[in-house]
């Protein structure tokens, strides 16, 4: 996807790489995800680097740094030649043999560390940047419109702020700026002395068109980028985790796949599937990330009801995915997961361009998701 000026920006970096300076290393990667228009990608990538490296210049072998930054700026260099002849195959290969040979450096780095006076608990990673103010008002109150077009009837009132703080573990503060934001939005209304009461609801369903509140066009931005980053990431997480599902948690997913084909909620295929591999994924950093991507789409539940929603009553995906799971195809089953979510992406675009977010043409997709 890298045009012309973003090569030339790489080959700028690229010149000001040296065997004494790593960070340039990380500015070049920087600087390739930044074409696909996604901050939050972008945040993920700078989140996950700077937990994960321990600068290999500590190790006190200049022999083997020398080497090491060396060998990466040769890498690089055949990454730009792979670029401008386009090919991604060996491109992709040549990733994946230098992200093994970071592990290995990070790995001599720790064993060259001296032993702790007691044992310790590894740090766990986090990704935080969902859960940080004002994003988390904004998960709360696409939970709290879940609950209502699922429980609520119109007219009916929520439970006071204090009952609902309980219930979901959160501060007082930020429940009231999570109904705040669902008042901005025209689902609730306060009512002095009595409470909130909810204008639609599991009776009255009304589509919502206000997308104007700027946090809430922030929000839905970020829906659709982390719907981006699920349909890049899923087809490769799928055909990592899908050989170690156990046969329990199988047959768990096709259980919920035929009570999807019985009540015809086909929309809720992807996230069945999607929570498979997030509960199973066999390293607790994907499983966070993968935890964090899926708490995103609380975001852009707004948007269910809006039109164009006609994937969201096609059974063919469920179909599919019920059969590669009952075959335990995991080709299949990668294959079409990120079908459905490609589709899921293009609506989610469509609406919010269609509700006059016109930055959601910024976010784009690789030439590849569309095979």
């Amino acid at each position: 996807m890298c045009g012309d000026n973003d090569i030339k920006k790489l080959t700028e970096i690229f010149k000001g790489m040296s065997p004494y300076n790593e960070y340039p290393f990380f500015e070049f990667f920087f600087q390739i995800l930044n074409v696909l228009g996604n901050p939050l990608f972008l945040n993920l990538y700078m989140s996950t680097s700077l937990f994960g490296h321990s600068t290999i210049m500590h190790l006190g072998d200049k022999a083997y740094v020398y080497g090491y930054m060396t060998y990466l700026k040769r890498e690089t260099a055949q990454i730009l030649s792979l670029c401008q002849t386009s090919d991604y195959g060996q491109l992709k290969d040549l990733l994946v043999r230098l992200y093994q040979k970071q592990i290995e450096a990070i790995r001599l780095y720790h064993e060259s560390l001296p032993l702790p006076q007691v044992p310790v608990e590894p740090i766990p990673y986090e990704w935080n940047y969902f859960s940080e103010r004002p994003l988390v008002s904004f998960n709360l109150a696409m939970k709290l419109l879940r609950k209502i077009y699922s429980s609520f009837g119109n007219l009916e009132f929520l439970p006071a702020f204090t009952s609902l703080a309980k219930e979901y573990s959160m501060p007082l503060i930020t429940v009231r700026r999570a109904v705040k934001i669902l008042s901005d939005i025209g689902i609730v209304e306060t009512i002095p002395g009595k409470g909130t009461r909810v204008l639609v609801g599991l009776d009255n369903p009304a589509p919502i068109s206000k997308f104007s509140t700027p946090n809430l066009k922030k929000a839905l931005l970020q829906y659709l980028q982390s719907m981006q980053i699920i349909l890049i990431i899923c087809k490769d997480v799928a055909r990592v985790v899908f050989p170690t599902l156990s046969e329990r948690s199988i047959q768990g997913t096709i259980s919920w796949l035929q009570n999807i084909q019985v009540s015809k909620d086909y929309y809720m295929a992807f996230g069945v599937c999607f929570n498979l591999l997030r509960e199973q994924a066999q390293s607790p950093a994907l499983r966070e990330i993968l935890d964090g991507l899926m708490y995103f789409q609380y975001l852009g539940y707004p948007l269910n009801d809006v039109k164009p929603y006609a994937f969201r009553f096609d059974p063919r995906s469920t179909t599919v995915l019920l059969k590669s799971l009952e075959e335990k195809d995991a080709e299949l089953f990668s294959t079409e997961l990120q079908r459905l979510a490609l589709d899921i992406f293009k609506a989610g675009k469509e609406k919010l361009l269609a509700g006059g977010i016109y930055e959601a043409e910024s976010i784009v997709l690789p030439p590849y998701c569309f095979q």
